[in-house]
């Protein structure tokens, strides 16, 4: 959930490839499950979080076998601009935990609630804020999801934008390439209260990543 005030990417092209993966011994209660990886573009919602350029980015988490999750995801941000967040945070850090479960065969649901930190953003804003957001999913393919939060700070070129509720759509397919490699293309909408259209709008991507990109233990 970041800035719409990026770069408007649509459609945008990128890799990814996984360097590294780490696996965890699964435990009877439930697995483990890890994830480094770079990828050309950083890339959420249909808007660049990177501004084009390349990101490293990792992940640990753990399933319970009733559904229940939490972890941690980590990437690197470009810290070259002036915008979100305000060109001065290098890393993004996500503290996440939720519930999924598999309705039949083909369709699955998920929830979570995600804290977002930015160690590195200043002292002009405070740019961490929280999020929900459910999902629907079919056959891990297609998912369609929507997410709000009710806290969300960024700098537009119209000015600073603080503790506003936001509200976002987001629909993304899958088609395998390789076993760690898939194709992606999705569209995103992004709806920020009370701040203008360059803070919120619509955005679109086709790029090339490992959906999930765990190894699981």
């Amino acid at each position: 959930m970041k800035s719409v005030s990026r770069r408007p990417a649509g459609p945008l092209c990128a890799a990814a490839l996984v360097l590294q993966g780490i696996g965890m011994t699964a435990e009877a209660e439930g697995r483990w499950s890890g994830q480094i990886a770079a990828t050309s573009d950083y890339v959420l919602r249909g808007v660049s979080q990177t501004d084009g350029h390349i990101a490293v980015q990792g992940s640990l988490a753990y399933r319970a076998l009733s559904g229940v999750y939490a972890g941690a995801w980590a990437s690197s941000l470009d810290r070259t601009d002036w915008y979100y967040p305000a060109g001065t945070a290098g890393l993004e850090i996500d503290l996440f935990a939720g519930y999924g479960r598999r309705l039949s065969d083909n369709w699955s649901v998920d929830a979570r609630a995600t804290g977002y930190l930015y160690p590195e953003d200043g002292d002009f804003a405070d740019y961490a804020y929280v999020e929900f957001e459910s999902a629907l999913l079919y056959r891990d393919v297609v998912r369609m999801s929507v997410a709000w939060s009710p806290d969300v700070s960024l700098v537009t070129r119209q000015g600073l934008v603080e503790d506003r509720q936001s509200l976002a759509l987001d629909i993304a397919a899958r088609a395998p390439l390789l076993p760690w490699l898939s194709f992606v293309a999705g569209i995103g909408f992004r709806d920020i209260d009370g701040a203008s259209p360059g803070a919120s709008g619509v955005g679109g991507r086709l790029y090339l990543h490992q959906f999930g990109g765990r190894v699981n233990g």
